[in-house]
């Protein structure tokens, strides 16, 4: 399974570019007309269109939990949350964790740990 991600409004533009250059498919929210969008039309979007949402916004852990349709999200936790930052743990993500498997989970990344499947 190709993992394919939409990323949050507030995911600079630095990530998505890296995410790109990593091999990855990614598609800015912005790019689909979802700026602005509410926290609930970001998964419709993304169950759609098989999409793994990428968030800084901890709302989305919430409609994770709240959907009755698997949503997968991951949740980076930092601070400050700069593109070097959520780079580094993506990274580290890809290299620890089949993320394929968890596509329909909650992944939540922060700079002490990464949490799966977590309610």
């Amino acid at each position: 399974m190709v993992l394919r991600f939409l990323t949050d409004e507030n995911i600079p533009k630095l990530v998505v570019s890296w995410l790109r250059e990593q091999g990855y498919d990614v598609t800015k929210a912005q790019e689909v007309a979802l700026n602005g969008a509410t926290d609930s039309e970001i998964p419709n979007w993304s169950l759609k269109n098989g999409r793994m949402i990428i968030a800084l916004d901890d709302d989305f852990s919430r409609l994770h939990r709240q959907l009755d349709k698997p949503l997968g999200v991951i949740l980076i936790r930092t601070h400050p949350p700069t593109p070097d930052r959520i780079n580094q743990l993506l990274s580290v993500m890809f290299s620890k964790v089949q993320t394929d498997k968890h596509a329909n989970e909650l992944v939540v990344l922060s700079d002490r740990s990464i949490r799966i499947g977590i309610h």
